[in-house]
């Protein structure tokens, strides 16, 4: 038993050093930009639109949902960048948005899962998404995938 403990104590204390170590850093990064931080947690953020305009969103060991679907731009592009460890990010965005994706993936997921990205083309972009996914997803949509199977099925 104080075997398991003491290896126990150590797992959490590296993971708590890590944490620190994590904001720290990215706090230097974000300087005076917003920033959005998730560390071994889950949240659901709707900021504002000035929150937005230039922001850092840092997710280590957990999950964010950010929604941009009420938000009203008022200097286009936004941007944010992006960094994600072993956690999620799903950034829900109008439909009509025009959304540049430029952030690397390792052994990770990115996918924009809104439909008629063809008709965006036409527009300026109002959001630059920017950054690095490490063992993570980053999903960008229109809504929350039970929002979509909450609409009453035709008889």
């Amino acid at each position: 038993m104080p075997r398991a403990l003491t290896v126990l104590i150590g797992l959490v204390a590296a993971q708590v050093a890590a944490m620190l170590l994590f904001r720290r850093q990215r706090g230097r990064h974000a300087g005076s930009r917003t920033h959005f931080l998730v560390t071994q947690g889950g949240e659901q953020l709707r900021p504002a639109a000035k929150q937005v305009s230039d922001a850092v969103v840092s997710v280590m060991m957990g999950g964010l949902v950010l929604d941009l679907r009420e938000v009203k731009l008022t200097a286009r592009p936004a941007r944010i960048e992006l960094l994600s460890i072993m956690g999620g990010v799903m950034i829900l965005v109008p439909e009509a948005w025009k959304v540049d994706i430029d952030v690397q993936p390792l052994m990770a997921g990115v996918r924009d899962e809104r439909t008629g990205s063809i008709e965006r083309e036409d527009r300026p972009t109002d959001l630059v998404l920017t950054g690095r996914v490490i063992m993570s997803g980053l999903d960008v949509a229109s809504h929350m995938p039970q929002e979509q199977s909450a609409t009453p099925a035709a008889e």
